[in-house]
Formats: C-alpha cells, structure tokens, sequence
C-alpha cells in the first residue's frame, strides 16, 4: 500500500467534496453538551464531544492557533479524517488484516488506559496515608545512608590477595591508591555517603550486612570485583508529613493498582508459559497487504 502526505490543498477538496450538513443553531455556553452534533456525513455524525477529544489528542497544536481560527480547524480536521475513514471503508481497507489489527490494539490501548485511570484514581482515605506516614517514619533502614571505600579490580584472585593483605595488618587507603582501577582510587577509595540502594545491587546488598570498620568481599558486579570497607552508617531524619503526603498517596495508589491487576489477571486464567517463540519471528511476520 502507497501512502501520501495529506496536504492542505487535498483537505480542502475533501471538504468541498464532502458538502457535510451543519447543526443549524448555534448554542449558548450552557447548552454546550458532547452530544451535540455539528456534522453529519451519511450515517456519521461529528459531535462536539468528537471535536474535544481530537483537541485533546493534538498536543497542544489547535491552542496555538489564533483563537478566531481554532474552532474551524478543529471541525477541518474532523471532517478530514471521516471522509477518509468512510473512503477506507468503501474500498475494503477497514477489512485488511493490517486493518483490523491495528483496531484491535488501539480498542485494547484505549480502554486499558481509561480502565487503569479509573482504578488509579479510585481514593485512598486519609487513615492509609497517615499510617504510611507511620510505618515511613518507623522504618530506619530505608532512609539509611553509608559512608564506604572500596577497592576494584578486575579478577577475584587479585581481590582475595589484597583481603590477605589487609587482613595482615595493610592501609585500605594505600592499597586502593595502588591498585584500584575505580575513580575513587586515588583518593583512597572512598565512596563518601550514599543513600540505601544507590549502589548496584550486590554492593549494596553487602554493604547492608556490613559493622561499621568492617571489610568485606570480594563483591562481584558489573564493573569488576570489590572489596569493600564501611566506614560509617547513619539514618537521615524523616521528613514532615505534607512534604511526603503527595508521594505516599501515590504508592498507595500504585499499590491498590498493582494488586487489581494481579487479580484481574489471576481471575482472567490466562496462562501464557506455554507460548514460546524467538522474538526474530516477529520480523518475519507480514502486516500490509499489496
């Protein structure tokens, strides 16, 4: 299928071709309803509901028209982009395959994302948030911090040799000047304070088991293997409810959706383990259709 940009010129015999019949009465402000409609076209109607949500969808575009010119280019559009629907359909391509497809996944899109809105938005009462706030203030470790040298290398056998080393009595800081292929090396390894999880997983899930002046390791992640002194722990103080509220309400929020959709999908009894195919297949699947 050939494809071609549509251009104003082609809009505007598309309009002149159409000859769409106009609601006859201009309404007041507050007779203004989505159900009203403006264009009829055969069996279609443009509504103004129709007009709000292509305003919706553009981005912004038709606001940064002049004001006089945005209301008929929005109806422009409308008109447009039925005349050419209601083409597609007389010619057969609302039956192509390629078609119907890509149907099917702007319905599942659409109503997935209404139906998540509508879930996400359900309230959370002020009693969840107050006890989020609680456990938050209550739970030290999430808002610990570490202050930690580290030395990298680049094979477990050099790290166990400078753990031997260390072990017999030698400067951390010395030998991460000497041997320490990280940034930090120079100054002696040190990672100065860094908040829980701001590591990469395994070294922060050292560090978390680690008493202060204790070493560890080797530690092995993507940039090489670690090993590992903490020099010092502390909790930063919590901080006041209405500076959190908003953050707490949405991980409630976040929460309560995650758990519907597990639902959703554990009462819907799909069981995809047994559909297994190379992610290549993909590229060998034809959608268009000459």
């Amino acid at each position: 299928m050939r494809h071609s940009v549509l251009t104003t010129s082609l809009a505007a015999l598309i309009m002149a071709w159409s000859t769409p019949a106009f609601a006859q009465e201009a309404a007041t402000a507050s007779e203004y309803d989505a159900d009203m409609v403006l264009v009829t076209l055969g069996e279609d109607e443009i509504t103004l509901g129709h007009l709000a949500l292509l305003n919706e969808q553009s981005g912004g575009y038709f606001a940064r028209l002049p004001e006089e010119a945005r209301f008929p280019a929005l109806l422009d559009q409308a008109v447009t982009e039925l005349v050419l629907a209601q083409a597609a359909e007389a010619n057969g391509i609302a039956d192509t395959r390629a078609a119907q497809l890509a149907m099917d996944v702007s319905r599942w899109r659409l109503l997935a994302s209404a139906q998540a809105e509508a879930v996400f938005d359900q309230g959370v009462s002020e009693a969840d948030i107050q006890a989020a706030y609680a456990e938050y203030v209550a739970d030290d470790a999430s808002r610990s911090e570490f202050n930690a040298s580290h030395i990298l290398v680049a094979t477990e056998a050099e790290a166990l040799t400078l753990i031997e080393e260390l072990n017999t009595g030698a400067d951390f800081a010395e030998l991460a000047r000497i041997h320490s292929t990280g940034p930090t090396g120079p100054n002696g390894g040190n990672l100065n304070w860094f908040a829980s999880g701001a590591m990469v997983g395994p070294f922060d899930a050292a560090v978390k088991e680690m008493e202060v002046g204790e070493v560890a390791g080797p530690v092995q992640t993507q940039f090489g293997w670690h090993v590992i002194k903490l020099n010092d722990t502390r909790s930063t103080p919590p901080e006041a409810f209405e500076a959190v509220r908003s953050q707490l309400e949405q991980e409630l929020r976040s929460a309560a959706f995650g758990e519907y959709l597990d639902a959703m999908r554990e009462a819907s009894g799909v069981d995809i383990s047994n559909v297994d195919f190379p992610y290549s297949a993909l590229e060998s699947v034809t959608l268009s259709e000459d």
